[in-house]
């Protein structure tokens, strides 16, 4: 198949650049392409389709002649690359000191098209990225536009990319050939200043070398050394970070001593912190501690001959395959394995998995794939010794939610080493973090503002985006009963009777909950449903609906109402708003039934005649006592009820009905009381807020 494979790329290729002048250079390319792929050892099935990925995107050969020619499987895989769209990405420039000149734009919809193809068959991903490594290789001769395009995408993208998965050849060739094209000033001037050293610097391996072998003849071990200086990308940042010229770096070189055991790792960085003095705060266990895409080594950095710094790296054979090939070395495909099964083996892609699953806008979405590709890490352990990777900066939050979402939304507080935090606390490596969690405990939105990582952040979005639109369907459920005339008000019957089907079909919306919560939000008006459930010719004058309190005459009437203008008048009070004193009211003259005051913000007098209104207002000397509605929503405990009933008590208001019930983690309660006016009722709803567990006090109009 591998024959075929290629007799058919670089037949359709030979016809494409038949007018060339260099046909030998074209070949050299393809060979170095099948040399790439099989390093990354994925099987014969992933080398055929990175040398059909041009030959395809040129369109010189089609999927169907793939099919036919080298078997279903391989075209498949061809179709999944080939089908990934280039990255949206705007040119972004950095100066030698970090400058922005641009700036990046990665198209959300991309991450999802890839993170897709790495669930489905991870190699997709992977001969990307081999890809992604030769075109870099051979765009010296391409238009300097071009150049800087194609090597930011690879730096942006695919160079975090093949860190994540472990790949560190392919890391550092994709990092050090991006810097080759987008800062070639920079580039060349340190290549010339490496040159000028290189003699010295190898002398200086060298003899490294020869006392390293030395330390593992001593210690009676079996092992190799290796020296080399670090890459030209890792030397700039470094010059950098530190502020430093090539001349004032020390740590450019690094060795590596290849052992047979963990125990042997360990064995030789004692020998190595005895011949020579170790740099404080330079030490890393990533054995004990791996890193999240499978890296594992010991890394410590030394004053070595001559009093320079070096670093010296300890592994094992094994972790030195997985160093170099990361989640390649973990499997060798077979005919048919899509790797579907190593994909969902690598924890941080399990991660962004969990979003697919989340109705998560797209900036939410980005967020969370950056904090997994470019944010720096801090590690730290459950209760039971697991390790936990967050984001530098992370909270407590941020681990309950990486521990499950239902941790993150019942998380009441936080202990980091036995000692009890706040929740904004910011963890550091090493912390033992007990997350307490409480049935009543729930998300609010101040957690945004310092919650760090995405996957945190979209959960609590999520969350209050749910409890505000089942709020939403309890106001609209509310406001559409109150807004209804009396032979319309129960909504439990609209719903069953499907009369509430027709207003939704009329209005274009999907469901019932819809239609409330839209109304709950203020989208739909309360009149816009009435007028199509009740006609207007159907419709009954508000005065139907209302209770009779007493009869006027020249003095104020028994509720305490002056109506200017008229003697003899009976009063009523509208049970559809049921004002209060102190509440603003206006008067509504009825047919044969007197005057009806309302509250001047009640929706049914919306719908009366603007020439039957009448001023209205309290008298000054009113002792009256009215009856008022309040829903009291709480946490769900047994001592809360008690605690409201004493507010009543205290303030000398009388409750004259209460129905109260539990709803999972919250209780609604819902009193009929007495008072007298306005600011008696303010004074009860302010004090019962004040009650810890209190999540909501509200005054029902009807």
């Amino acid at each position: 198949m591998l024959e075929k494979a290629w007799n058919l790329r670089w037949e359709r290729l030979g016809k494409h650049h038949r007018s060339m002048t260099y046909p030998h250079e074209r070949f050299e390319q393809s060979r170095e392409l099948l040399s790439l792929l099989t390093r990354i050892h994925l099987g014969a099935q992933a080398i055929v389709a990175g040398l059909m990925v041009e030959p395809i995107q040129l369109e010189l050969v089609t999927l169907d002649e793939i099919k036919q020619e080298l078997g279903k499987g391989t075209c498949k895989l061809c179709k999944h690359v080939t089908d990934l769209p280039a990255f949206a990405i705007k040119t972004e420039v950095r100066g030698p000191r970090g400058h922005r000149r641009g700036q990046v734009s990665k198209q959300a919809e991309m991450f999802r098209e890839m993170l897709l193809a790495m669930t489905q068959d991870l190699r997709v991903v992977l001969i990307l990225l081999i890809v992604g490594v030769h075109r870099l290789r051979h765009l010296a001769y391409t238009p300097v536009e071009q150049q800087m395009q194609v090597a930011q995408e690879c730096r942006e993208i695919y160079a975090p990319l093949a860190n994540r998965l472990g790949i560190s050849w392919l890391k550092n060739e994709l990092e050090d050939l991006t810097f080759r094209y987008l800062y070639p000033h920079d580039f060349y001037a340190l290549v010339r200043q490496i040159d000028t050293t290189q003699s010295e610097r190898h002398d200086y391996i060298e003899s490294v070398q020869q006392e390293l072998n030395q330390i593992i003849e001593e210690q009676h071990l079996p092992g190799r050394v290796m020296g080399r200086p670090k890459h030209l990308n890792s030397i700039f940042r470094k010059m950098n970070r530190r502020q430093l010229s090539f001349d004032e770096l020390f740590d450019i070189i690094a060795f590596r001593m290849i052992c047979q055991s963990k125990e042997h790792c360990y064995q030789l960085l004692g020998a190595i912190h005895d011949k020579w003095k170790p740099i404080p705060g330079r030490f890393k266990d990533y054995i004990a501690l791996p890193k999240s895409n499978m890296y594992q080594s010991l890394h410590t950095t030394v004053l070595g001959p001559e009093q320079k710094r070096m670093e010296i790296q300890i592994r094992t054979e094994e972790m030195h395959r997985v160093a170099e090939d990361g989640i390649a070395a973990h499997w060798i495909y077979k005919e048919g394995d899509t790797g579907a099964k190593a994909a969902t083996d690598v924890q941080w892609l399990r991660s962004l998995l969990s979003l697919q699953d989340e109705k998560a806008d797209a900036d939410a979405f980005v967020a969370n794939v950056r904090d997994h590709l470019f944010v720096s890490k801090v590690f730290v352990f459950t209760p039971g010794g697991d390790i936990k990777e967050l984001r530098r900066g992370a909270t407590p939050l941020d681990f309950a939610y990486a521990v499950h979402s239902q941790v993150g939304h019942h998380c009441a507080g936080a202990k980091i080493n036995g000692r009890i935090v706040s929740l904004r606390y910011e963890l550091r490596n090493g912390d033992i973090v007990e997350i307490l969690t409480s049935p009543s405990a729930k998300p609010n939105r101040d957690w945004l503002e310092f919650v760090q990582s995405g996957r945190a952040k979209n959960k609590i979005r999520s969350f209050l985006r749910i409890e505000q639109r089942q709020q939403a369907i309890v106001d609209g459920r509310e406001r559409l009963e109150r807004g209804l005339p009396a032979s319309h008000r129960n909504v439990s019957k609209l719903r069953k009777n499907g009369s509430l089907d027709k207003v939704c079909e009329q209005l274009g919306i999907t469901s019932v909950d819809e239609l409330l919560a839209q109304i709950g939000y203020g989208q739909v008006s309360v009149e816009n449903v009435s007028r199509i459930l009740v006609p207007p010719e159907s419709s009954k004058p508000p005065e139907e609906d209302e209770e009779v309190t007493s009869r006027y005459s020249t003095r104020p009437s028994s509720g305490g109402i002056l109506v200017e203008g008229l003697d003899d008048i009976m009063v009523r009070m509208a049970r559809c708003c049921n004002p209060i004193p102190g509440d603003p009211i206006v008067g509504f003259i009825s047919r044969g039934r007197g005057v009806i005051v309302h509250h001047k913000n009640c929706a049914r007098l919306q719908k009366a005649e603007l020439q039957r209104q009448i001023e209205v207002r309290w008298a000054d000397d009113t002792s009256n006592i009215h009856s008022v509605s309040l829903r009291i929503i709480t946490e769900n405990r047994q001592t809360l009820l008690s605690q409201i009933s004493q507010v009543f008590d205290n303030l000398k208001i009388q409750i004259s009905r209460a129905n109260c019930r539990s709803m999972g983690d919250e209780s609604i309660n819902l009193f009929r009381c007495h008072v007298s006016n306005v600011k008696q009722l303010k004074r009860l709803i302010r004090q019962l807020g004040d009650i810890r567990g209190v999540i909501r006090v509200e005054r029902l109009r009807n």
